[in-house]
C-alpha cells in the first residue's frame, strides 16, 4: 500500500514527459511497417532523463508526504552536511573574533588538553622503551572465567 503513491506518480510520469520525448513505437499503416530507430544518443537521453527525474521524485515525495523525514534526508545528503559544517565554522570563528579572542592560542589549548584526557599523561615522554618492558606494562591479562553451581532439588 505504501508503494501505490511513488508507482503512480512514476507511471504518470512516464506517460507525460519520457513516452512523449522519446517515442519507441511500432506503427502499422496498411502494408507498411513503421519501426522507431533506437540509437545510442537516444538511450542515453532516456537514462539522464530518467535518472533527473528518480532523483527529484526520492528527494520532492517525502518533502511532501513526511516533511520531518524529507528534510533530515535532504540535511544528511553530505554535500549539504559540508556546506552546513562549513558555515558552523565560519560562524564560530566569527564570534570569536568579535570578543576579539586569540583563536590560535585557544585551539592550542584545546589539543594540549585533548592529549592530556586521551592519554592520561601531562608531558608527552619521547623515550624509548624495549620490548621486554613494554609487554610487562600493557601486557593484556585475561579475566578468569567465573563458574556458578546451581543446585538441584532433592526429593526426600
Amino acid at each position: 500500500m505504501s508503494l501505490t503513491l511513488p508507482i503512480g506518480v512514476a507511471v504518470i510520469v512516464n506517460m507525460l514527459l519520457i513516452v512523449p520525448k522519446f517515442p519507441l513505437n511500432v506503427m502499422i499503416s496498411g502494408e507498411t511497417i513503421q519501426i522507431t530507430l533506437v540509437t545510442i544518443p537516444l538511450l542515453l537521453g532516456m537514462l539522464t532523463t530518467v535518472s533527473f527525474l528518480g532523483i527529484g521524485a526520492t528527494l520532492i515525495l517525502p518533502i511532501i508526504l513526511r516533511p520531518s523525514v524529507g528534510l533530515s534526508i535532504l540535511i544528511l545528503l553530505p554535500i549539504i552536511k559540508q556546506l552546513v559544517n562549513k558555515s558552523k565554522e565560519k560562524s564560530k570563528l566569527k564570534r570569536l573574533q568579535t570578543e576579539n579572542l586569540n583563536i590560535k592560542q585557544i585551539v592550542g589549548d584545546q589539543k594540549e588538553t585533548m592529549l592530556k584526557a586521551i592519554n592520561g599523561f601531562d608531558e608527552i615522554n619521547d623515550s624509548v622503551i624495549d620490548e621486554k618492558e613494554f609487554f610487562k606494562k600493557y601486557q593484556s591479562t585475561e579475566k578468569p572465567k567465573i563458574f556458578k553451581v546451581k543446585g538441584v532439588k532433592k526429593i526426600d
